[in-house]
């Protein structure tokens, strides 16, 4: 065993043993954090042989990594908190041995927990709440140095510190909205650590944010809605002839096509939101759809004459094919094995 690898055996073992004599902590936890350290050091390094105890190695590009490969492992929330906490404790407890300078985990801690609620109280979606992740991650690399510059104090998060994130994103050449989106997260988190009492004041709050341009939307004229509306028979007719082994199904995916663009066009649907709709959401006879949208909230959208008829067609071709939905939970668009469309095979399907 290579000096390096026997180091770091040695300093798990005397955290475990600190933890046991002067934290009183159970058997369980010990073994809990015996675990996650030694699956950190597998997971983050190829051999224990490149583990070496100062601030260059035990890094926030270290930390990250380990988070990447964490969620690389699609562990419940809950056990990717705790793993962080566990190494949070472990970086900890070698700072108080004089072996560590900084803490790498901090930050990834209070990121992970503010990330936890937004999914558990703010019930944000999976795809927002990676976009806060990426952002706060940026964050860090663009404003800081090192992890040995990320206090959590006041003196630390402050408005010098809130304009030089600014002036380093205005260096990315960013889109007005990116910039603008960036900002709101750490303006939300910020906020978080002010509701948890970790900051007296948000900096984020007093920073002149760029004002949102205001470009004319661009609309189709009827003639481009007719042939959008059209595009889905002439797709499926192109590709019946050209491939045989499509044309048992052509007639299902024309018109389930079809009825998707009918309904998101006449109810103002996202694709997500139109390809997530359930039989119970739908009312022939009322014309309405109730929709999931953005955060969970509910809303009630119009559905046309055309779009009834589009899906009343569609749903018929569906039953003709004898596709059941119960891989779907209910949903009422389907691919041709009877399971969910997902966003981005329709997104791949509009574009041809």
């Amino acid at each position: 065993m290579s000096k390096n690898a026997t180091e770091f055996h040695r300093r798990r073992q005397q955290f475990l043993h600190y933890l046991s004599t002067e934290r009183n902590a159970s058997r369980h936890t010990i073994d809990n954090y015996g675990r996650d350290i030694l699956q950190f050091a597998a997971l983050t390094f190829a051999d224990c042989a490149d583990i070496k105890f100062n601030d260059r190695v035990f890094n926030l590009a270290m930390a990250r990594r380990y988070l990447v490969a964490l969620n690389g492992l699609d562990l419940a929330r809950t056990s990717t908190m705790r793993k962080l906490s566990s190494l949070q404790s472990f970086c900890k407890y070698l700072i108080r041995e004089d072996v560590l300078e900084s803490n790498p985990f901090t930050m990834l801690e209070r990121q992970e927990q503010f990330l936890r609620y937004l999914s558990t109280e703010r019930n944000a979606s999976r795809h927002t709440i990676d976009s806060y992740r990426r952002d706060i991650l940026q964050f860090a690399a663009l404003t800081f140095a090192d992890c040995a510059d990320i206090e959590f104090n006041d003196r630390v998060f402050n408005l010098a510190m809130a304009r030089r994130y600014l002036v380093a994103l205005n260096g990315e050449d960013l889109a007005r909205t990116s910039t603008m989106r960036k900002l709101s997260t750490l303006r939300s988190f910020c906020k978080y650590l002010v509701r948890e009492e970790v900051l007296e004041s948000n900096p984020f709050t007093m920073l002149d944010s760029p004002r949102r341009g205001r470009p004319l939307p661009l609309v189709l004229n009827v003639d481009e809605v007719d042939r959008l509306l059209q595009a889905p028979a002439q797709f499926w007719r192109n590709a019946k002839a050209v491939d045989k082994r499509i044309r048992g199904s052509a007639e299902f995916c024309t018109a389930r096509d079809a009825a998707i663009l009918e309904v998101i066009y006449s109810g103002g649907l996202r694709i997500s939101e139109a390809i997530g709709l359930e039989a119970a959401d739908v009312d022939m006879h009322g014309r309405s759809c109730a929709v999931k949208g953005k955060g969970k909230k509910q809303r009630m959208c119009f559905l046309g004459p055309p779009a009834v008829k589009a899906l009343r067609a569609y749903l018929a071709e569906r039953q003709k094919a004898g596709l059941a939905d119960k891989h779907a939970a209910g949903r009422i668009f389907l691919n041709q094995a009877g399971g969910p469309l997902t966003e981005r095979s329709v997104q791949r399907a509009f574009k041809r």
